[in-house]
């Protein structure tokens, strides 16, 4: 009954989709962030995040409020014009709204890998392992989850900008894997136009290795002729996205005022790699060094590749049993219990032109997001204990 599966995969979707929106529920507004940027931002004299807000601070109450605002942050502090305009208008209308279009973005980023993974084939049939699959990599591989989950500006920034990266590259991925041709709508190529700028617009760390991959495949689509006109309206939209993000004159201005705090130096930014990056980066290498074991065992003729593929295939079917099983609800269910005491009496979410606080005021941030589900060492360690204790029961 192919119609049961396919409910199945979108029953899983939203259930997956009320658990993000109940831990978004349960957290209020907590970061100094979310806090600065309810207010229409005035870069004009010489104001900056570093420095309570000033007395005559203006909320945020309508778009032109936005596009002022914008204006002003894109001349004294950022280029992310396109992150900070949805974070504003989510936090002029209330932490609601963000709920709810926090989990649907979460949900169509599990979607978009699920359909880059088919070969860039959009399809309606969902097969509810492989979600559940995407879910637990995403859980459990992507650092300082929660605050790029949970908090409105992280969310913003990193979430939604990488859906919108991933919506503008399936066209690509899909026209690498079914070996596309080159003729296409003139339409087609005036729509990838505006969405390349977009996309362009969003993240400096992601958008520009975004270019040099697309560049490199339409130059092979060129020699090859199957080079279509909405590949280079996209690319050339794309390049002038990022160039209006990198270029804005904020940017000189937010480094040097971390300069002057000393916020910008090489042992900052390297112990912060460290920190976020080094579990997943220990992972990868791991797994790099059984792949290439496995071929150089196959290279020495110790064994076949349909027995180097049976040995992936059952080390990855053992961990995704232990980790769907029994791990990995466990590392759901903890930030549901590790959250709940955050929600306080119910004023701690509210705006906080509603507060008796003064004008300058940031309220309490929350702790570490690190702490706010398990940690990938905590994970893995967690689920080695499992093992044993499970080899040790069957032995008795």
């Amino acid at each position: 009954m192919k119609w049961r599966k396919d409910l199945a995969g979108y029953a899983v979707l939203l259930g997956i989709f009320v658990y993000i929106w109940y831990l978004n529920h349960i957290i209020p507004l907590s970061f100094g962030d979310d806090y600065v940027y309810q207010y229409v931002w005035d870069g004009s004299t010489g104001w900056n995040m570093f420095h309570p807000l000033e007395d005559h601070a203006q909320l945020v109450q309508n778009w032109g409020d936005i596009l002022r605002s914008q204006w002003s942050h894109y001349l004294t502090w950022g280029g992310r014009t396109v992150a900070h305009t949805l974070a504003q208008f989510v936090l002029w209308q209330g932490k609601w709204l963000f709920d709810v279009l926090n989990s649907f973005a979460f949900v169509l980023l599990l979607l978009l890998m699920y359909w880059h993974s088919l070969g860039g084939i959009v399809t309606r049939r969902l097969r509810p392992s492989r979600v559940l699959f995407l879910f637990l990599c995403v859980w459990a591989f992507v650092p300082a989850l929660p605050t790029v989950l949970f908090w409105v500006m992280g969310a913003c920034n990193y979430l939604w900008t990488l859906d919108i990266l991933l919506l503008f590259l399936l066209p690509y991925v899909r026209h690498f894997f079914r070996r596309g041709t080159g003729g296409s709508a003139w339409w087609q190529a005036a729509l990838m136009l505006p969405f390349g700028v977009i996309a362009g617009w969003t993240n400096e760390n992601t958008v520009c290795w975004c270019i040099v991959g697309i560049a490199l495949y339409a130059w092979q689509c060129h020699e090859q002729g199957r080079l279509s006109r909405w590949q280079v309206t996209g690319l050339f939209g794309l390049c002038m996205g990022y160039a209006v993000l990198i270029l804005a004159p904020g940017n000189q201005v937010r480094l040097a005022a971390e300069l002057q705090m000393g916020l910008t130096t090489g042992w900052y930014r390297l112990y912060g790699a460290m920190v976020n990056f080094l579990p997943a980066v220990v992972v990868l290498f791991v797994s790099g060094m059984g792949t290439a074991l496995l071929f150089w065992h196959e290279r020495r003729g110790r064994s076949s590749a349909a027995t180097r593929a049976r040995v992936l295939f059952d080390f990855c079917r053992e961990c995704w049993h232990h980790a769907a099983l029994s791990g990995f609800p466990a590392a759901v269910a903890v930030p549901l219990l590790h959250l709940s005491h955050y929600r306080g009496d119910g004023d701690a979410g509210a705006h906080p032109a509603q507060r008796a606080e003064p004008a300058g005021a940031v309220p309490a941030a929350i702790p570490d997001g690190s702490g706010d589900c398990l940690s990938l060492p905590d994970a893995i360690g967690y689920w080695l204990w499992l093992c044993s204790a499970q080899r040790g029961a069957s032995t008795e």
